[in-house]
């Protein structure tokens, strides 16, 4: 949403928010990639997820199969390496985001 504004786009969708912070300059190209991905990353998760259960997420009331069942939606080898490629995203995110929040 701060790309956006920052673009003056009224553009709603993530995807198109963090390519109108690309256009401006505000947002260095791999820099908007790497929140894309983490976007896609969170959104496959929490979607698969409403399929599985409608309370938050816990990998022990999921079961070995519910966890196969996120990891495989997200192109995860299993649960661990789904763990594993989430916190990769958000540490990677944060940093981004701090690092931008500083400049403005």
């Amino acid at each position: 949403q701060a790309a956006a504004l920052m673009a003056a786009d009224p553009v709603r969708q993530v995807e198109g928010q963090l390519q109108a912070g690309a256009q401006t300059g505000w947002l260095k190209g791999e820099d908007a990639e790497v929140l894309r991905a983490s976007h896609r990353l969170f959104s496959t998760v929490n979607q698969a997820g409403r399929l599985l259960t409608e309370r938050p997420l816990d990998p022990d009331e999921l079961g070995i199969g519910g966890q196969g069942f996120l990891a495989r939606a997200a192109g995860a080898k299993d649960a661990k390496d789904l763990a594993l490629k989430l916190e990769q995203a958000r540490e990677a995110s944060a940093q981004i985001i701090d690092r931008l929040l500083k400049e403005v």
